[in-house]
């Protein structure tokens, strides 16, 4: 059943794509506030800021690279499945007549 769903659509992949820029986008912004706070004094435990820098970043760039990898390998499907490159409407005789 979820061949069926999800065969015929990109969606699933550029969802991964999208989720992942939008995770390091706000990985970068959740890095700034944590790095603010740390040089505020506002975190306390040693090792936290580097940790949650860490797990956010590196997990919102392995998304990110799957949709990319995604993308590229849908592509690559999509060309290989030997269908034309144009539809005959019609042929017409170059005879005069």
């Amino acid at each position: 059943m979820m061949d069926s769903i999800f065969s015929f659509s990109d969606f699933p992949i550029m969802l991964t794509l999208w989720v992942g820029f939008a995770g390091c986008v706000l990985s970068l912004l959740f890095a700034v506030v944590t790095v603010i706070a740390r040089l505020l004094g506002n975190i306390d435990p040693a090792g936290y800021t580097t940790l949650v820098l860490l797990i956010t970043g590196f997990g919102s760039a392995s998304l990110l690279v799957q949709g990319i990898l995604g993308c590229y390998l849908w592509r690559a499907v999509e060309n290989t499945k030997s269908r034309p490159l144009r539809i005959i409407s019609r042929v017409i005789d170059g005879t005069a007549k």
